[in-house]
């Protein structure tokens, strides 16, 4: 399920705290950038990296599909990034002192899932959690585009590219 009021709001509050860093606000943007990315693993890349256009253009493309237009494939890839991304730092930060698979097993049996939209933490699959425990290189990002890429049967580059935006000039 993908909650499209959501990611809407995602959009408009990096827009707005977009506008205020623009026109040089004195309000500390840092509490509204922390819950930003608490709810939205991520958003702060996106928020650095996608020209204001954009940022538009993705807002007026959520309302016309909360209005019965298609949903798009970035709109889906996105949800599924950040879904998966919020579960894999809440796993992460449960086994924090213990990093060992048992444990997270443990953990994930008892896990909620905070939105409609989370993935469910009781089908993690040994290998993604493995994956997710112990990224290779390091790399938690590189972990989750895969999972939304093999889920959603797309290259994790593009599912990359869809976080990163088009290129500012």
């Amino acid at each position: 399920m993908i909650d499209l009021h959501a990611l809407r709001e995602k959009y408009r509050e990096m827009k707005r705290l977009r506008e205020q860093h623009d026109a040089g606000s004195p309000v500390d943007p840092r509490p509204a950038m922390r819950a930003l990315a608490t709810r939205f693993p991520g958003a702060l890349r996106e928020i650095d990296e996608l020209p204001m256009d954009a940022i538009d253009a993705r807002i007026a493309s959520l309302d016309r599909a909360l209005s019965g237009a298609e949903i798009e494939p970035w709109m889906r890839a996105l949800a599924r990034y950040h879904a998966w991304m919020r579960l894999a730092l809440r796993l992460r930060l449960a086994c924090a002192s213990e990093r060992s698979e048992a444990r997270a097993r443990e953990w994930l049996e008892g896990a909620a899932r905070p939105h409609d939209d989370d993935v469910d933490p009781r089908g993690l699959d040994d290998a993604t959690l493995h994956a997710i425990l112990r990224p290779p290189e390091g790399r938690l990002h590189r972990v989750v585009l895969a999972r939304v890429a093999l889920e959603l049967g797309v290259d994790a580059q593009t599912i990359d590219g869809y976080l990163k935006g088009p290129r500012r000039r």
